[in-house]
Parts: structure tokens; sequence; C-alpha cells
């Protein structure tokens, strides 16, 4: 009768389980030297179950010695073959096993490290994190333990340093006593190579973001310079022409009157455009100041309306206000907001053909009021619906070239309206046009009735009261 093979011992099976599931584990039970911050991937993590799995045999049968030995050899020269480099050194810290991947990693043979110890293998040496793990885990108190560790050695296969991961487990030995240990090491080259080129990668993204925020600082300030010193002699020169328009320097014939018209029709495009460019320069270098009020909107749409009639008749255009008058206060800067409508009016007068509406509607909700400006214009295409909101973007559709402009008027619009604590919102009708849309807080009164009026933009303002560093109290503007 056969007999029946020998039960592998249950403190050898929890060591086996511990190599095991260390591949799941964040840390070491418990650690000497090297550094520990490394985890091992899932499919170590899978290799590492099925060598622990594998190896429990084998241990067990290097400790009782059955009398039969083929099972055993077996077993041996199936370790031999596992990918892993795997090595067991046995109570007297000599390798009773020192597979085929090993001897490839380290370029030492078995014979050559049989009757060595881990000082003594030339591939650790006497110094090295792996030596001094393996010393410290063979003369630990414990009966069992496991290390995980990032090491480095030299390899007389490869010729060079070899950065690697190294799993320590040690096991109770049957019989005699003591204890083996279990190493296997996973070559870590790829790894570094890949982290180093990440090291590399992010260094020169971090080196391009310092010089492309240095172009757009210098690109600010040569914008300002350059606004500043053409506004100059545009004084002048409009001062000028509305002199001569005056004919106080003389009678002008028709022609002359024509001529003047035109250029100071010219004069003053050109005098909007450098402010706009003086604009957006301020607002990039965070200098444009907020003067933040408690106000409604009617009496403003009121003011702009009667600004955009000329053009809303040149073009025969129909513009139609909802507006309620209890709309509640909000949160603004007067003159800023008053461009921001000037500007989305202007683009929809712009691109809306003749005979074509636009419409402005305002809606209170429960902490703020919703804005829109809508056009039955041709619209945005819808790669662009965020783009055209960044500085001198223009669109390449037909239409926006022929309008003309710097591509400034929307750049303005959201930077002014992110000094509200807002965005400007874009999109595309259904059947044609664009929405313009945009929301403005609701102003809160303090216990005196009065409006607390602070940076929109930050959480104080939207509370009542604030704190001592939020706003202050103003009576009721008059609608």
């Amino acid at each position: 009768m056969r007999p029946a093979p020998p039960e592998p011992s249950r403190p050898l099976l929890a060591g086996l389980a511990a190599a095991a599931g260390s591949a799941l584990l964040p840390s070491p039970v418990f650690a000497t030297t090297g550094n520990l911050d490394a985890g091992l991937g899932p499919g170590t993590g899978f290799l590492l179950v099925l060598v622990g799995v594998l190896l429990g045999g084998v241990l067990v049968r290097l400790g009782r010695r059955p009398a039969v030995q083929a099972p055993l050899q077996a077993s041996l020269e199936f370790m031999n073959e596992v990918p892993i480099p795997l090595a067991i050194f046995g109570p007297e810290q000599r390798p009773v096993l020192w597979n085929r991947a090993m001897q490839r990693l380290t370029g030492l043979t078995k014979a050559e490290v049989a009757a060595s110890g881990p000082a003594d293998i030339p591939a650790f040496g006497p110094h090295s994190e792996i030596t001094r793990a393996l010393q410290s885990l063979a003369g630990n108190p414990s009966p069992e333990g496991f290390l995980q560790l990032n090491a480095t050695f030299y390899s007389g296969a490869l010729r060079r340093q070899v950065p690697v991961q190294a799993l320590l487990v040690r096991t109770p030995a049957d019989g005699a006593g003591g204890s083996r240990i279990i190493l296997t090491l996973h070559d870590l080259t790829e790894l570094d190579g890949l982290r180093q080129q990440h090291q590399q990668a992010l260094a020169e993204a971090q080196s391009s973001v310092k010089k492309l925020a240095e172009i757009d600082r210098l690109k600010s300030e040569f914008l300002a310079i350059c606004s500043h010193e053409l506004k100059t002699p545009l004084v002048s020169i409009t001062g000028y022409l509305d002199l001569m328009g005056s004919q106080k320097l003389g009678p002008l014939t028709p022609r002359q009157e024509n001529a003047l018209r035109v250029s100071l029709r010219n004069a003053g495009r050109l005098n909007e455009l450098l402010g706009s460019l003086l604009d957006l320069a301020r607002m990039e270098a965070g200098k444009m100041q907020f003067e933040f009020t408690p106000q409604r909107l009617g009496p403003m749409l009121e003011e702009i309306l009667a600004v955009v009639h000329p053009m809303l008749e040149s073009k025969r255009l129909t513009l139609t206000v909802d507006s309620p008058p209890d709309l509640p206060y909000v949160v603004l800067d007067p003159s800023m907001l008053n461009r921001v409508f000037l500007n989305l009016l202007d683009n929809a007068i712009k691109f809306t053909p003749s005979g074509g509406t636009i419409a402005i509607r305002a809606v209170a909700a429960e902490e703020a009021v919703h804005v829109e400006v809508t056009d039955s214009g041709t619209g945005i295409p819808p790669a662009d619906l965020e783009r055209v909101k960044a500085p001198f973007f223009q669109s390449d559709a037909s239409d926006t070239r022929r309008a003309g402009g710097l591509g400034l008027g929307l750049a303005i619009v959201e930077k002014i309206l992110i000094g509200h604590g807002t965005r400007l919102t874009l999109e595309n009708r259904p059947g044609g046009g664009t929405r313009a849309g945009f929301s403005l807080k609701v102003a809160k009164r303090g216990s005196s009735g009065k409006f607390i009026v602070g940076d929109p933009t930050q959480p104080s303002a939207r509370q009542d009261p604030p704190g001592p560093s939020g706003g202050q109290a103003v009576p009721p503007a008059a609608s």
C-alpha cells in the first residue's frame, strides 16, 4: 500500500501564507533596512501565491526527508525553472536552493554559492541591504516573519548594479530547530528607467510652464506699454480732429467734413481697441479694481438700450427685454457690468443679420439672478464655444472675419464675470443663434436692513452678516 504524503506543518503554511499575502499589504510585518515604500504589483502577487504553494511541498520534504526522493527531486527541478529569481537559505544560512532565474540575475551558479553565507555571496557582500535583511530575519526571536524592501546588488552577469525589490519570508525548520528563509528578487531596472523618464518629462514640463508664464507676463507688459504709448498721441490727434470739426480753425468744404467724420470714427474705434488692450493687460496682471454695490438691473438695462439703439436701427434689429421690476438687488460693479452688457450686445448685433432679433432676459432664483442675452445670428462653431473666451481668439467663420476686432470682447467679459464670482456660458440655440448667460449673486441684508456688500467671489459675501473683514453695510440704491 502506498504511504500517504506527509502533512505540512502549520507554522510552515502560516509563513507561506504570509509570503503570498504580502503582495496585498502596504508595509511589512517588521523591517530592518532598505526603502520600504515600494509595493508589489498584482502580477507579482499572483506569482508569489503560486511560489508559496509550491514551496510548501518542497520545504516539508526538505525538513522531513521522506524515503521516496522522486517527488522531492521533481519539485526541486520545477522550482529551478520558476521564472522568479528564488533562493532558499537553510538553518545554517546557506543556500539549499538557488534557481536558474537567480543564477541568470546574479551571474552565480548554485555550486558557487552552496557553501556561502549571505555575507560571502559575491553578489550581495557583507554590507548590502539584502545581507542585513537575511541576517536580521535569521536572528530575530520570532518564529515567523517576512520583509519587503528595495535594494541594489552587483550582477556579474549584467556587469552593473541592479535595482531589485526583495521579498524575504522566514519559516520554522522542522526537526532540528532554526528557520529557513525564502528570498525572491524582482528586477526593477525597467521600472527605474520609466521612473527616470517620468521625472525628466515632469521637469521639462515644469520648465515649459515657467517659460510660458514668463512669456505671458512679457506679453501682458508689452500690451500695456504699447497701448499706453499709443493712446497718448491718439488723444492729441482726436483733439485736433474735434477742433477742426468745430470749424474753429476755419470753414470746411463738404468733402472735408466727410473726411473728418471718417477720421473721427476710425480714431474712436482705435481708441476703443487700445482701451480694451489696456483693460486686458490690467486684468491679467491682477490690477483691475472692482467697486461693488447693491443694485437692480432695470435702470442699467435702460441706459444700455439707449446706447445701442442707433446700432439696432442701422441693421433693423428688434431687441426685447424681459426684466421684471421686482428683481432682487444684486452685488455688482456698475461700470464693469455695463462693459459686460455692451460687449455681449455688440457681439449679438455684429453677428445677427438685418431683420433679426436679440433678447435680454433676467430671472430671479433663490441666491442669484440669471441673465441671458440671445440672438438669431449665425451662432458659434461648436468646437469654438469655449475658445472664443480666450484673448485674441477669433473663429475662422467668414462672418467673424468680416466683423473685425481683436477678439478681446468675450475675454474681457469672462474676466469681469470671474471678478463677480461667476462665469460666462455660451451655447448655440436650436434653429440658429447664440445664448450667452451668467449669474449675479443676490445682495444680502444685515439685521439693520442695510445691504452687506463684500467681494462676491468670497464665501463671506454670501453670508449675513459677514465677518469683520467681509464687507460694509450700505443703504439700498435707488431703483
